[in-house]
Formats: structure tokens, sequence, C-alpha cells
């Protein structure tokens, strides 16, 4: 039986019998990762070589890296066969969230004071 795009992305947002909740919120440069469940936190950016490269006069050419600016310090984990629940908010800045793994991309909204 052959399934169309439409009920792909009906499946991604329904956030019905999540068993993880992870808020992501994105800034200049970073994310941080809050796992609701279970009360663990912390912060992640772009890996030091990777981030010098995006300065203009650092003389490091991005396109020498394997995957420019997508490889972190600090990656998102979640466990395989688990239905996760992904709360993206921003500060600052617009960031997204990019899971290439996934096949997703979600922009952040500006979360509230």
């Amino acid at each position: 039986m052959a399934r169309t795009g439409g009920e792909d992305v009906v499946e991604i947002e329904d956030t019905t019998k999540t068993e993880l909740t992870i808020k992501v919120t994105g800034f200049q440069w970073g994310w941080q990762y809050d796992y609701l469940d279970d009360g663990v936190a912390y912060y992640s950016r772009p890996r030091p070589q990777e981030h010098a490269a995006r300065e203009l006069l650092s003389g490091i050419d991005p396109n020498t890296g394997d995957h420019y600016l997508l490889n972190v310090d600090h990656p998102l984990v979640v466990p395989v066969g688990t239905k996760v629940r992904l709360l993206v908010n921003r500060r600052g800045r617009h960031p997204f969230l990019l899971v290439p793994d996934f096949g997703v991309k979600k922009d952040a909204k500006i979360r509230a004071s």
C-alpha cells in the first residue's frame, strides 16, 4: 500500500502518545536541550574548528570540513524506537533545528518572556 507525503507530515506532527519530550531552545550559534521527563539539560554548539571557520578573516575554508556547522560538541540524543515530542523555540536570532537523520527541519518560534 502506498503512502502520500501528506500522511507522513501528519504523522510527524502527531504529538499523542509521546514517550519523551525535549524542549529545544535555539540561540545564536547553539542550542539548549531540556529532557523534560528526566530533568536532564545541556548546551550544544558547533565544534570549535567549524565555529572558527565562519569568521570572515579566519583563513579557514569552511568547505574543508565534512559537514560545516552540522557537527556539534554535544549532539541531540534520542532513544531508538521512541516517539519523541520536540518543543522548538528560540532566544534572539531566527535559528532552525535540522535533524538530517530524521529528514526534519523545524523553524524555531520566539518564546514568550
